[in-house]
């Protein structure tokens, strides 16, 4: 029975030079070869060319190619916007033709991570999505071996995404179960991902060409000159630098082996530019000798055509877990070159004199990596993932609740009304045209607040169901803590005055946590206006689930916004006077957090927050400053337990802080 099976990847080469390209290309080449209806998602190129030469070269048959979208937003960084847009893309191909049986991608890049967080919240079509993710070395990690500032905000940012992704997805499917146990330790998820459908299968492989030419070295009546070739990220943690160190040693011996690079354009983090020109400028004198060559890779470059010119390939450190070009060596008979071993006794060894051993072993790597061996295995473990999603109601174990009639109080929405009271009819004009529930309305206020502004709130009592809740005290945290209790609904939020939120937010959050027993609060993406409007109108400010040690020096979502379970919040978190002039909520959002209360965000623009000038003045920097040194106090345990990652992140990020 032929599926509909979806394939993602986050790269815009055309060949099987990058890993993450071959695999999908097998995959692709290997389920349309049992008849599936393969679909392959793609970043599209700046080029119109560049794209035919991609469509053409890479996906025939009937293997169909959807270039999505490469837009960079200003409140994302690269992978995130990438994400987003493939995400988008996604919809809407679902939206037109249906669900397929699965959609896979990898974990390098965070590719699935929108995707995945619109199926938590039951987003329409990714709620029945099946998404499995296939395991190479995460970004985070690789930047380890590259030595890059792994806490600057994008590197740790994306190392977070990526760690979501591995925990959100259906499936598993690493090449060896040494690379899942080095990411449940360096991650510091075992528990986790012992939970998961996890497949233990070699990537696919097949020979593309029947008959390669062979490398002959007697050509124009002459021995050709033995040359090597690099294929990979010019990285240093891809070994990059200590194979031309080698080289030079043994070109200054009057060795006159030539080395080809062939690599994409990467940045040398320790010198702060690009490692292709790095290169050039060190090794300029063997590159006019032409011992040295270095190019970028070109789209419509073929892998057997390239090393079929070279007697050896250099190897990258035996880390990554997708190794095609040793398959693809193999097949074509070209000589390794290792970095664990003697560059000048590799070199002298006469090529092809491979021992009986490496022969039936590359012959048996080749046998298990094949189309036929993988295929049976990849399809039982989709069966067994579909069992499991049978077995399970509502994805993640969740609990379900049910749900009270519309016409019961479910929200209630408390507005605290400081300086900015003159907005506060604006927002329940917003509000009560435009919410179709039942919701009740606490206006919390300081009493002389409440006596300043008698005539205002005369006025609105007369045109809206709402109640006034004011304490004797100066003290408008106390107020809100004082409306939270006599709040009749089962969900609260509040409200800022001047704020607009959108109804489908309230809804929409009010459903989940009816849902999700486990959740204690939901949040949204959100815009600015007012100074920000043209800017915030085309661009999304987005929010993400709060997790420790990030939440400890900077707040990773609207959190004055939220929508609450009041149980939990009364229980779990604190509206403490202490923290004051917004901070509070801040605050309590990480008593609930320390406390292992659960949220979600919904990833769509559903309020819209109104900035105010005053909130960027100098007098409101220097209170955060004293609020970072009241949190740090009261919450001195947590940052005693995170202090290193809070330094490194402190120390990597400066002022951006």
């Amino acid at each position: 029975m032929p599926y509909k099976i979806w394939m993602a990847t986050e790269s815009s080469w055309s060949n099987s030079i990058d890993d993450v390209t071959a695999y999908t290309w097998h995959c692709a080449k290997m389920y349309e070869q049992q008849g599936h209806q393969v679909t392959v998602f793609f970043p599209s190129l700046n080029s119109e060319t560049e794209a035919t030469n991609q469509e053409a070269f890479l996906y025939d048959g009937s293997i169909r190619l959807i270039p999505y979208e490469v837009k960079q937003y200003y409140n994302l960084e690269k992978a995130e916007s990438l994400s987003y847009n493939f995400t988008d893309r996604l919809e809407e191909i679902m939206k037109a033709e249906g669900i397929p049986l699965v959609l896979t991608g990898p974990l390098r890049g965070a590719l699935l991570f929108h995707a995945l967080q619109k199926r938590k919240v039951n987003w329409p079509y990714f709620r029945d999505l099946t998404i499995l993710c296939y395991l190479q070395e995460p970004f985070f990690l690789l930047q380890k071996r590259n030595q890059a500032p792994l806490y600057r905000f994008d590197n740790y940012r994306l190392g977070l995404l990526e760690k979501q992704c591995l925990l959100d997805v259906d499936g598993l499917i690493s090449p060896t179960a040494s690379l899942l146990e080095m990411l449940k330790v360096e991650l510091n998820c075992r528990d986790e991902l012992e939970q998961k459908v996890t497949l233990i299968v070699p990537h696919p492989f097949e020979k593309r060409q029947k008959k390669p030419p062979s490398l002959d070295k007697e050509e124009a009546g002459g021995e050709q000159k033995e040359k090597a070739v690099y294929i990979g990220p010019l990285q240093y943690g891809y070994g990059i630098l200590e194979w031309l160190k080698k080289f030079k040693e043994l070109w200054d011996e009057g060795f006159s082996i030539a080395l080809h690079i062939v690599g994409d354009k990467s940045l040398f983090e320790q010198k702060e530019e690009p490692m292709e020109e790095h290169l050039r400028k060190k090794y300029q004198s063997y590159i006019q000798k032409g011992l040295l060559t270095i190019e970028k890779p070109f789209y419509d470059q073929d892998i057997a055509e390239l090393l079929q010119s070279y007697h050896y390939l250099l190897l990258p450190p035996e880390r990554d877990s997708l190794p095609y070009l040793r398959l693809e060596a193999i097949v074509y008979n070209i000589n390794f070159l290792s970095l664990d071993q003697d560059l000048r006794e590799q070199l002298q060894a006469q090529p092809g004199n491979s021992s009986s051993n490496d022969y039936e072993k590359n012959k048996k790597m080749l046998s298990l990596q094949s189309y036929t061996n993988v295929y049976p295995l990849v399809m039982k473990s989709l069966q067994e993932i579909e069992e499991v999603r049978k077995n399970i109601t509502i994805r993640t174990r969740r609990k379900t609740s049910l749900q009270k009639d519309s016409r019961e109080l479910l929200l209630t929405a408390i507005m605290p009304c400081g300086h900015r009271i003159n907005h506060l009819e604006e927002s329940l004009v917003y509000l009560q045209s435009r919410f179709n529930q039942k919701l009740e309305i606490m206006i919390a206020v300081t009493k002389s607040k409440a006596e300043s502004a008698t005539r205002l709130f005369e006025n609105i009592q007369g045109k809206y169901d709402l109640t006034v809740i004011t304490t004797e005290q100066e003290d408008l945290i106390r107020a809100k803590k004082k409306a939270l209790e006599n709040a009749q609904g089962d969900y609260v939020t509040f409200l800022e005055a001047g704020d607009w939120p959108d109804p489908e937010y309230y809804q929409w959050a009010v459903q989940l946590l009816q849902e999700q027993e486990e959740l204690s609060y939901i949040g949204s993406w959100y815009t600015l206006f007012d100074d920000f409007a043209i800017l915030q109108d085309e661009q999304p400010c987005p929010a993400y689930e709060a997790t420790l040690p990030f939440l400890l020096f900077q707040n990773s979502l609207l959190s004055h916004a939220l929508v609450y379970r009041k149980k939990d919040l009364l229980h779990y978190g604190s509206l403490d006077p202490s923290f004051y002039g917004g901070s509070e909520d801040y605050e309590c959002l990480i008593n609930l957090v320390k406390q292992g209360c659960k949220g979600l965000v919904i990833p769509k623009k559903l309020y819209r927050y109104r900035f105010r000038l005053d909130e960027a003045r100098n007098d409101q920097k220097v209170y955060w400053y004293h609020f970072y040194h009241l949190l740090s106090t009261k919450h001195q345990e947590l940052y005693h337990k995170y202090s290193r990652e809070i330094f490194c992140l402190l120390k990597a990020n400066g002022r951006q802080l």
